[in-house]
């Protein structure tokens, strides 16, 4: 991924452009309208307004900026390598969440889809529900799930119970479950209807 460098600072630019090229970050010298947007962007600006989710730098101390020149160009880099990281984490884990599909529900980040409904998920909630969905009528244990979702080899608390409640709450009739079924024994499994 390469970050745009947005500055008519032009020995602002070139020596941003020469840092991140001696860290092994990859620099785009052209933006065309809308790219900003799309990649990360350092954003000088004394020079021009930032777009959403850039790093921006200024001198102006009165202005609110990720960095007042002057500033160490090391921290910069490291904010960069930082910022980098979360998109290709955020891409990954989207591409691995748009995939996770069921019959009817849909799985992404924050949110679950029936049919054209879409319901609205916490993050431990779509761990939960992706687990499940990766397994479609397999059961999963209680420690199994406690691993996968909170990291934790054994639940000393009904956490897990109180996760799968939410769920059915959300996804279906809490009181007779059809979609996610308790195996008595084995733990919980996501039944498929296909």
């Amino acid at each position: 991924m390469s970050v745009l460098i947005l500055s008519t600072d032009k020995i602002l630019a070139d020596a941003i452009g020469y840092e991140l090229k001696l860290a092994g970050i990859q620099v785009s010298p052209a933006v065309a309208p809308g790219e900003e947007e799309e990649q990360l962007a350092i954003c000088d600006l004394d020079s021009m307004p930032a777009p959403q989710n850039s790093v921006t730098i200024t001198h102006d101390r009165a202005k609110t900026a990720d960095f007042h020149r002057p500033f160490l160009m090391s921290e910069l880099i490291d904010e960069v390598k930082r910022r980098l990281a979360e998109r290709a984490a955020a891409a990954k884990a989207g591409d691995k969440a748009s995939k996770i599909k069921v019959d009817s529900l849909r799985i992404t980040e924050n949110c679950a889809w029936l049919g054209e409904k879409q319901i609205p998920l916490t993050a431990t909630e779509a761990a939960l529900l992706s687990l499940l969905a990766s397994r479609p009528d397999t059961p999963f244990s209680r420690e199994e799930i406690g691993r996968a979702v909170w990291g934790e080899d054994s639940l000393d608390t009904n956490r897990c119970e109180v996760y799968i409640r939410y769920l059915r709450e959300k996804l279906e009739l809490p009181d007779a479950p059809r979609r996610i079924i308790t195996l008595r024994g084995k733990g919980y499994m996501l039944k498929s209807f296909t």
